[in-house]
């Protein structure tokens, strides 16, 4: 009965989430060329999604070897690898559990009218890493050999695994977005006027490269180079959350110290190195365990980051009341409890 009541409990809460987004998308009043710009901006940014990582790959080009060779969902045993090991099913599973936890204490962190939407945005996009990482480590230890992953249950599954990394890109602009909206609520300490993407734009944004990973556009041999393809794809959101992180002199009008920017912006860096360092890595023929536990490693401090950053700012927004009247707010920014 208990398990059936959260259940329910949740249900209700991901429906109201729902109802609050459509909400959102359909008051929210944006600038015609923000039309215009979006299919070009998105069919620009997947041509480079697609070849950046391959004209990247210098080390193993320079050996003859090929890490990123299309796959469309078909694997064979002379190009596929794909690893069973504990270090990679592991320490997904560690990943799911961290970001599951993270997400949960966003949720649950105090809030008020200003921080609810950056709250609901947050704790999905720390679900989302979860699900990522829980799909990855149930296909990396169960369908591991190239007969199981030529399957449709692998197929979906990994759709779902790389999927939801393309939905999280969408999701870090939606945060960034209402960062942004909010900054103008307190505009004397803003250094730089920036736009207001709207949130359609990510909305769209996510949709679309779902599409790209599910029509199999990103599917390479090595599956995990379809993770490095999706994942380009979150530069453009993750360039303008640092954008709109440091558009402002501090945040501590808003409860936020300069410690928690800095740790939002290592979190949102801290990947960059993934994608070079894979061919490195290759180049080394490092065991794909290792590897895996290298890269899962960084995820989990980026990821964590990211997370810890979220609950902080969510809880400084909250701890001010009233944002016009309250005179204590930034000595708030270095007082507020987390864990």
């Amino acid at each position: 009965q208990f398990v059936q009541g959260e259940g329910l409990a949740a249900v209700d809460t991901a429906t109201e989430w729902a109802k609050d987004a459509y909400r959102i998308l359909e008051e929210e009043e944006v600038e015609n060329y923000w039309g215009f710009l979006l299919l070009p901006v998105l069919v620009g940014w997947f041509v480079f999604s697609r070849y950046f990582p391959v004209v990247t790959a210098v080390f193993t080009r320079s050996t003859g070897k090929r890490i990123y060779v299309r796959a469309n969902f078909e694997y064979d045993e002379v190009n596929t690898k794909f690893d069973n090991g504990i270090l990679t099913w592991g320490t997904d599973f560690l990943l799911a559990g961290v970001m599951a936890y993270l997400g949960y204490r966003i949720i649950k962190a105090q809030e008020n009218k200003k921080s609810k939407n950056l709250g609901r945005l947050g704790a999905t996009l720390m679900f989302t890493y979860s699900l990522s990482t829980f799909v990855g480590a149930v296909c990396h230890l169960f369908l591991s050999n190239v007969r199981l992953m030529n399957t449709p249950v692998f197929r979906f599954l990994w759709r779902i695994c790389v999927g939801t990394v393309a939905i999280a890109g969408g999701n870090i602009g939606s945060v960034a977005t209402d960062l942004a909206k909010l900054s103008l609520s307190q505009p004397d300490d803003i250094s730089v006027n920036i736009p207001i993407v709207p949130h359609y734009f990510w909305f769209s944004w996510s949709v679309f490269f779902f599409g790209v990973v599910f029509w199999g556009l990103f599917s390479m041999k090595q599956p995990a180079c379809d993770i490095f393809l999706t994942g380009v794809t979150q530069t453009v959101p993750t360039f303008y959350l640092i954008v709109v992180l440091y558009s402002r002199k501090h945040w501590k009008s808003f409860g936020v110290s300069n410690t928690s920017r800095q740790v939002f912006l290592f979190g949102a860096l801290a990947n960059v190195p993934l994608l070079p360092g894979y061919d490195v890595f290759n180049f080394l023929n490092l065991p794909l365990g290792i590897i895996n536990l290298i890269l899962h490693t960084n995820l989990g401090f980026a990821w964590s980051s990211q997370g810890y950053a979220i609950l902080r700012f969510r809880q400084g927004i909250a701890s001010c009341k009233n944002l016009e009247e309250d005179q204590n707010v930034e000595e708030k920014a270095d007082e507020i409890s987390t864990f």
